[in-house]
């Protein structure tokens, strides 16, 4: 009789970003107990995999941050948060108010892998400059990014979502760059009534999502 009541229940798939689950448990949690006829199954996957399995229609629904390039999608942002550079607190730049990429173009820099869409935000703006790419360490988590970015006095982009925090650095505010966003999303061809209604519920509640300290 137990597996017969689970076998009942509309299975919702969802895949969010590294590092955002904080942001949205409350949210989740909320729906899943105005819902107890739905199950969502949660996974956590880099941004980028998470547009392409929903493309793919591998996912039900999505919680994507930074941009979202493909028209097949509906999508809301749902909130949006500043970006900063976080630098050692003696370096010569640590004094601006603000950083533009024309800044850093020679500086060795951290960052999350090429999985990340982080990634590409460095070397698009680095190549947009008719500039290399000064990355000497690709992180697969934020831990090893953080313990690099320590022992060789090097910057990384730091936000919400990759917040780095080791002490003797300090964040200053980047100009000339999108804001860090976060968006739930939806392929045009999903009809599952239980997937729209997730996506509605997320949009009309957005309220409970709880964003760090981004300093």
């Amino acid at each position: 009789n137990e597996r017969i009541r689970k076998d009942k229940h509309i299975k919702i798939s969802v895949v969010i970003a590294n590092y955002i689950y904080g942001m949205v448990a409350e949210i989740l949690e909320n729906y899943q107990n105005d819902h107890p006829e739905h199950r969502l199954l949660i996974c956590e996957v880099p941004d980028k995999a998470e547009e392409q399995r929903l493309l793919e229609q591998k996912t039900d629904l999505a919680l994507i941050t930074g941009p979202i390039f493909s028209n097949d999608l509906n999508y809301r942002i749902l909130i949006e948060s500043p970006d900063y550079l976080c630098l050692p607190e003696d370096h010569p730049l640590a004094q601006k108010t603000s950083i533009h990429f024309h800044d850093i173009q020679n500086e060795p820099f951290v960052t999350m892998n090429a999985d990340f869409k982080i990634y590409d935000c460095y070397v698009n703006h680095m190549l947009e400059l008719s500039c290399s790419p000064k990355i000497i360490f690709n992180a697969a988590s934020l831990e090893a990014a953080e313990e690099v970015l320590k022992r060789k006095k090097a910057i990384a982009m730091h936000n919400v979502q990759y917040h780095l925090s080791p002490e003797g650095f300090v964040k200053i505010p980047m100009k000339e760059k999108a804001q860090w966003r976060l968006q739930v999303a939806l392929h045009k061809l999903n009809n599952s009534e239980a997937a729209k209604n997730l996506y509605q519920y997320i949009i009309d509640h957005r309220s409970e999502i709880h964003l760090p300290n981004e300093t």
